[in-house]
């Protein structure tokens, strides 16, 4: 029917996705954008991160996934926050844009304030809040349905489906809180508090509450110094995130090692059954520079579908010079 089975593999795929975008949004409101390095991009976490490092932090990142017969499914985030004493905690701002496919894109704006409070000499707590703008639109030129289909010529009619939105603005709010001290951290975050309505036919679709709790530490290995604190050459890094939004379940744990300036790691990704991806991680950080390149390998029975994705960050850090840090730092070589 086809002279080129790539063409083939395309309308096929084009097929399955067109009709779960228009019919069953539910599934799409599910399925939540998630980053690999979660940790080098810790704002899209937890808003309370905002400004726990003693200087400006501008951050970006990018994601490509490729699946047989699709366009790729691509991501970026950019981020910058900052500890100002005048606010008594963090000011922050990052932009996400997600495209699937060249079918459905998706862009978040938002501004991030987190309040540091001490509660102890050694125990502090961050309160995180975002507002944000959401936007998402559909490409329907791009859409193809069943009934546009020549079976016998295999030419693709125009769209006949009712088109109600090919693009929305919703605002979208989230929270998180984040307990610290010298060692030990972790969270709980909140996204999506409004539950915005994000159909684009008519019929209400509103995103779940997204529900994030992470835990992680920095061991380090070595001699202590001459102020007997442990000497950070080489660490070690352990982490575990959970993610909950409606009936999606995912946990997400590693660790990741390092001497020095250069580190890796590995993460399991995987729902609460079998583990579906795991994550190879490399880092260089400097100081005032940190790259990291990661990439998943699926696990799972749909492996053919799944080729992979690949993953960079990159973290700039201002005004590391400071002779006089905060004690209320988190002290995490992720990020």
């Amino acid at each position: 029917m086809f002279a080129n089975n790539s063409i083939s593999m395309k309308i096929k795929g084009l097929l399955i996705l067109s009709y779960l975008l228009l019919f069953h949004g539910e599934i799409v409101a599910n399925a939540p954008l998630h980053f690999s390095q979660q940790f080098a991009m810790p704002m899209q976490l937890n808003p309370a991160f905002a400004g726990t490092k003693p200087f400006a932090r501008l951050s970006f990142g990018y994601r490509t996934q490729f699946f047989p017969g699709l366009d790729a499914f691509q991501s970026a985030h950019f981020s910058i926050d900052n500890y100002t004493a005048s606010t008594m905690g963090g000011l922050g701002l990052q932009v996400v844009r997600d495209v699937q496919a060249n079918l459905l894109q998706t862009n978040h704006i938002g501004g991030i304030y987190s309040l540091h409070l001490q509660l102890t000499h050694n125990l502090f707590m961050n309160l995180g809040l975002e507002a944000a703008i959401l936007n998402k639109s559909l490409n329907w030129n791009n859409l193809i349905f069943a009934d546009q289909f020549n079976l016998l010529t295999g030419e693709i009619l125009p769209i006949n489906e009712p088109i109600i939105e090919s693009s929305l603005w919703v605002p979208n709010f989230a929270t998180g809180v984040l307990l610290f001290n010298e060692r030990f951290f972790g969270g709980l975050a909140i996204h999506n508090l409004n539950r915005p309505n994000i159909s684009f036919h008519g019929t209400p679709v509103r995103m779940p509450l997204h529900y994030k709790f992470h835990v992680g530490t920095t061991i380090s290995i070595g001699q202590t110094t001459r102020r007997n604190r442990p000497d950070e050459s080489f660490f070690v890094a352990p982490n575990i995130i959970f993610h909950l939004r409606g009936v999606y379940r995912m946990i997400n744990y590693g660790l990741h090692a390092g001497f020095k300036n250069a580190s890796a790691g590995i993460w399991i990704r995987q729902d609460f059954r079998l583990p579906e991806t795991i994550i190879f991680l490399i880092a260089l950080d400097t100081g005032n520079l940190r790259i990291s390149y990661s990439y998943d390998h699926s696990l799972s029975s749909l492996y053919g579908l799944n080729q992979g994705a690949h993953e960079v960050g990159i973290r700039f850090s201002f005004f590391t010079d400071n002779k006089k840090p905060r004690e209320n730092i988190i002290n995490c070589r992720g990020f």
